[in-house]
């Protein structure tokens, strides 16, 4: 039974309700109970386009370069910048994990930077909470990316009918989404194991 979308009040409730959901779909049960709450929270935010683009125009820089501009600022402008960046990563590598395909700057890419903007920022908050949390994303993070893609599949934002581009993703981040995908189109009758170099 899917979700019924017509009985949801707020932008929040819906996406609440698409994460649980998508949380079940890709068989993780690890998650921090703060988990649902926030990636309801950057879903909503990430509503507004100036969010993504950034207010100063940082979205024209390149992540790398605003995470090492990061580390100049004082705490509070560290922690504002490297959230964004943490939230950015997550939110770009999960909703739009379709628009890689062949692209220089690849999933990888934004897995890594989320992962260390997280680790970062919790190592630098002086809530316990929030540090918790920030550290679970970090060391969880291909994790709540599997979760987003699920839920852009639900509202359409990608089709995972591009088995190409699902075998690209599985090879290059070792998404358990895209494993799953992969198995149940009958491509993979196994999981792959990652030879290391």
């Amino acid at each position: 039974m899917g979700t019924d979308f017509k009985n949801l009040a707020t932008p929040r409730d819906f996406f609440a309700e698409l994460i649980q959901d998508a949380a079940k779909a890709v068989s993780r049960s690890d998650f921090h109970p703060l988990s649902y709450s926030y990636l309801s929270e950057l879903l909503v935010d990430f509503l507004h386009v100036e969010k993504l683009y950034g207010a100063e125009g940082s979205g024209s820089k390149m992540m790398a370069e605003q995470w090492f501009e990061s580390q100049a600022c004082d705490l509070n402008a560290k922690i504002v910048r490297l959230k964004r960046l943490g939230d950015t990563s997550l939110y770009v590598a999960g909703f739009f994990a379709s628009s890689f395909k062949r692209k220089v700057i690849n999933q990888s890419y934004y897995i890594q930077m989320g992962e260390m903007s997280f680790q970062s920022l919790s190592k630098i908050v002086s809530e316990p909470e929030f540090e918790n949390v920030y550290s679970h994303f970090s060391s969880h993070f291909p994790s709540y990316v599997d979760i987003l893609t699920e839920v852009s599949q639900k509202v359409n934002i990608q089709k995972s009918g591009d088995i190409l581009n699902l075998f690209e993703r599985y090879i290059d981040s070792g998404s358990k989404w895209a494993e799953k995908q992969l198995l149940s189109e009958g491509i993979l009758t196994y999981p792959l194991k990652k030879t290391s170099n």
